[in-house]
């Protein structure tokens, strides 16, 4: 996992080509953007924007996905984003692997998501968006799903 703000993003550059990809559109993205998906580089890098209501941490479960990288970043208000190793997940809840997702049972810790601030989050963190700081409040996010590559034998 990566957490920082957004002006150590280049710090990351390197990394993969999916992420460098990402790291270019959050210099660029405001909190205007509208709402929906994003094209990026067809399937292998999107972002998708929405607008929500943080919510208390009972109200949803963690997540990890195997195909996709996330990156979340908050565009305006705030909330927790909820991390934790999938390793030390208790059980798995549900899932569905043509959606690239899966619910877990598991604890995590609160990382505060504000503008300026980002999370990279890989298929071995386990994270649980949206989580109120104080209480419910609207939320405009940014997630970019970035496409996992194949390491390299060189």
């Amino acid at each position: 996992m990566i957490y920082d703000t957004t002006e150590n993003a280049d710090q990351y550059r390197g990394i993969s080509s999916n992420l460098d990809k990402a790291l270019d559109f959050i210099k660029s993205c405001t909190p205007d953007i509208t709402e929906g998906r994003h094209e990026i580089d067809g399937e292998k890098v999107f972002a998708l924007v929405s607008n929500y209501q943080s919510k208390h941490q009972q109200e949803s479960s963690p997540e990890a996905h195997v195909r996709y990288i996330d990156l979340q970043m908050v565009l305006s208000g705030e909330e927790f984003l909820i991390c934790g190793f999938l390793k030390d997940a208790r059980k798995k809840l549900s899932g569905d692997p043509d959606k690239d997702i899966a619910f877990y049972e598991a604890d995590g810790i609160p990382l505060p998501l504000s503008p300026g601030k980002f999370a990279v989050l890989f298929p071995a963190d386990l994270h649980q968006p949206g989580i109120r700081v104080h209480e419910p409040a609207p939320v405009k996010k940014l997630v970019i799903k970035i496409e996992m590559q194949q390491k390299s034998m060189v």
